[in-house]
């Protein structure tokens, strides 16, 4: 299927709502702790709901895993940015920096901005089906 620029910000939207949890929070107790579960259940933990498996093989799979050899490659910056660009959608730009400051990831909005649009074009080339060459710098990716 062919993929333009619509088609991968959907489905990169689709792997952060799967990733960053939002897909199954309503598997087994993890979204509750507790004692939410048993004010909920008027003092008893339900039991019997079944084995729900966890489906794998998804469209988010192939995404998290040309995120995954994009950091392989060297490109774990870029990687971080699109993550947080992704699975924190909500928070303001600068929150987002401050955040990958502290990971040791300190960059200028610019850079944030190029790193982003490389992860963008990584994700969208091995999409397409191409073996894009290794890099190990934003500016070697940008040529």
């Amino acid at each position: 299927m062919p993929i333009d620029e619509r088609e991968l910000e959907r489905r990169l939207r689709e792997w952060a709502d799967e990733f960053r949890g939002g897909r199954y929070e309503q598997l087994g107790y993890s979204g509750n702790n507790l004692i939410a579960t048993l004010i909920a259940h008027k003092g008893f933990v339900p039991t019997g709901g079944g084995h729900r498996p966890v489906p794998t093989g998804t469209p988010a799979d192939e995404i998290e895993a040309i995120v995954m050899q994009m950091e392989e490659c060297g490109l774990r910056s870029e990687a971080q940015v699109l993550r947080i660009e992704y699975f924190q959608a909500r928070l303001p730009l600068e929150a987002k920096l401050q955040r990958l400051r502290r990971v040791g990831q300190g960059m200028s909005k610019p850079t944030y901005y190029t790193r982003l649009r490389v992860a963008s074009a990584f994700v969208m080339g091995r999409l397409l089906g191409q073996n894009l060459p290794t890099v190990r710098t934003t500016s070697e990716a940008l040529g």
